[in-house]
Formats: C-alpha cells, sequence, structure tokens
C-alpha cells in the first residue's frame, strides 16, 4: 500500500523540525510530523516511537521473512505448548 508519505526510518525524536515536509517537532511530550506545508500531524512521543519501531521492522527483510515464516507454521499447526517452551527456555 503506498501513503504518499515515505516515512523517515531514522526516527531519531531528538534531532528538531528543520521545515521539510516528513520532518518533525518536539513540543515536550509531542512529536508534530510535517507532512506538506498544509498538514502537520500531532502524536505523542511513545507513538511516534511506535510508529518507528513498526517502520524499522516492515523495512527490515530478514525480520519480515521471519514473521512470514512464523505465520505459516501456525497455519501449519507446527507449534508446541506453551508450558512445552517454557519448559524447554527454562522459564
Amino acid at each position: 500500500m503506498t501513503t504518499g508519505f515515505k516515512f523517515d526510518t531514522s526516527c531519531d525524536a531528538s534531532t528538531p523540525y528543520h521545515g521539510e515536509s516528513g520532518q518533525f517537532e518536539i513540543i515536550t511530550d509531542m512529536v508534530a510530523i510535517r507532512i506538506n506545508e498544509y498538514t502537520t500531524i500531532p502524536m505523542s512521543r511513545d507513538e511516534y516511537e511506535s510508529i518507528c519501531e513498526t517502520a524499522s521492522i516492515l523495512n527490515d527483510a530478514d525480520m519480515m521473512d521471519a514473521i512470514r515464516l512464523g505465520e505459516q507454521q501456525i497455519a501449519q499447526g507446527d507449534v508446541i505448548p506453551w508450558d512445552q517452551a517454557k519448559r524447554e527456555l527454562g522459564l
């Protein structure tokens, strides 16, 4: 799905907004993401960091391959009970 907005996956919330589209500005516990000169989206720093983490995972081909493999294994019933997993992991 294309949103028309390329999300900056560096997601460094310590860098202030510099006036360009796709940049952000820190306002105490809030972050303002500038989409274009007319659109700015305010959100909490926690929400922003969550979006950054999601974008990082979605852009990591190896991670996405591992997730797809796990989904296939679950669909095929290739799973073990939680109690068995805890025993094997020593939890």
